[in-house]
């Protein structure tokens, strides 16, 4: 239930409680509405003794009594419509009462149809969580009568994996496959994954065939990638197929930069390079690509380097070298040497139109992450003519400076 149904129900249920107390306020007869006629039948009869009295001691004459009679009524009349409040509309007891339980209703149903009691009392995570068992209830009938429904299995799969019941996610998986799904190299992924959720993470043989299928139907399925590394490692022992698949993975160009940090780590950690995603042909006919080597010196190779290390590999003006670089790319993890394309993609304020006569290239190890460079990190620069970077589209660059100490290697010129 969406939070305006909430709010208009809540409303509602609000304004049947003010109509009440409004009623109840509103029929209770207050003195004000009685002193009006106790004090016209007060005048009435004080004036009328006073008559009496003028007529027994004789000022008054009998025959003018009923024209002071006379006066008497119109000067109590007079009073009385000097004195009246304006007319009220008396509503009716039951009209209120219709107003109140109409109200109640239409809150009522608003909760029943959009939301229930659950999202009034456990909010609407809980009210989410009880729709989508619902939800997967009707799927359950359906596919009683319907068992070679293969989208029906696949979101009935679906909705047990956010539901965290990944044993009843594997059951409805494995239905899946024997009604048709076997050739969906994403079934076979996600069924692999969630056998290994089932089983709290342990790695077997059956888990290592499906991931063969997977990537043998479509050889860059991502998660078949990732969990087959896995496999390979733990289950067939074989480190050179994890690295082959990994920097598969890494090979996509439309991996997001999260996932590929944490796949080239692992990549970094058996020894091997992360690959980089090729430079696809929109980009080179784009602009100039480079393909960059870098290595590290023996000098700077002992330094210990944390999990949050960045390489910052650019191209800038090295007469202005707190300007922004031509062409950045950013590398987490990295491990040396590796190969970076630049690119037209990878320039932040597009790719310039003139390079000055002379061109730095730069490659910062950062230490803490920071593009700003800091005590303790590593760093590599070499000059390039812009004749040369016209034509040549392989550069090189070593490391070979640790920044804080004073001495380094002279730039080279090609």
């Amino acid at each position: 239930m969406s939070a305006a149904v909430f709010v208009v129900g809540s409303l509602l249920l609000l304004g049947a409680a003010a109509v009440l107390v409004l009623r109840a306020l509103g029929t209770t007869p207050t003195e004000q509405d009685a002193a009006p006629e106790r004090v016209r039948g007060w005048l009435r009869a004080s004036i009328r003794r006073e008559l009496e009295d003028a007529r027994a001691s004789g000022d008054l004459r009998p025959e003018d009594l009923p024209t002071a009679e006379s006066d008497l009524g119109r000067m109590v009349e007079a009073y009385g419509r000097a004195t009246a409040a304006p007319p009220r509309r008396v509503s009716h007891p039951l009209s209120r009462t219709a107003v109140v339980v109409l109200m109640v209703v239409l809150a009522l149903g608003l909760y029943g149809v959009y939301g229930g009691w659950r999202y009034v009392f456990f909010g609407p995570r809980a009210a989410q969580r009880h729709d989508l068992r619902l939800a997967l209830h009707r799927y359950r009938r359906h596919l009683a009568r319907h068992p070679g429904d293969v989208r029906g299995w696949r979101a009935l799969a679906r909705g047990y994996e956010l539901l965290g019941h990944d044993r009843r996610a594997a059951a409805a998986y494995h239905h899946l496959l024997h009604h048709g799904g076997g050739k969906n190299p994403g079934v076979l992924a996600d069924y692999a994954q969630v056998l290994i959720l089932a089983q709290h993470g342990r790695l077997d043989a059956r888990e290592l065939a499906l991931t063969h299928r997977a990537l043998r139907i479509d050889p860059d399925q991502p998660k078949a990638l990732w969990w087959g590394g896995l496999l390979e490692l733990a289950v067939a022992h074989d480190r050179a197929r994890a690295l082959r698949l990994w920097n598969r993975l890494l090979e996509n160009p439309t991996l997001p930069s999260t996932v590929r940090g944490i796949v080239a780590s692992r990549v970094v950690a058996l020894g091997g390079t992360p690959a980089q995603p090729p430079v696809s042909e929109d980009e080179e006919g784009k602009g100039a690509v480079w393909r960059v080597h870098v290595s590290d010196a023996l000098a700077t190779r002992a330094t210990p380097v944390p999990a949050g290390a960045r390489l910052y590999v650019f191209l800038r003006n090295p007469s202005a070298p707190e300007s922004p670089p031509y062409y950045v790319r950013v590398l987490p993890h990295p491990a040396f040497p590796l190969v970076v394309a630049l690119s037209p993609s990878d320039s932040p304020m597009g790719p310039p139109s003139h390079l000055p006569r002379e061109v730095e290239l730069v490659a910062l190890l950062s230490m803490n992450g920071l593009a700003s460079p800091a005590p303790g990190d590593l760093e590599g620069r070499r000059i390039y003519s812009r004749s040369y970077l016209r034509t040549a589209h392989r550069l090189r660059v070593r490391i070979d400076e640790r920044l804080g100490d004073r001495a380094r290697s002279p730039d080279s010129r090609p």
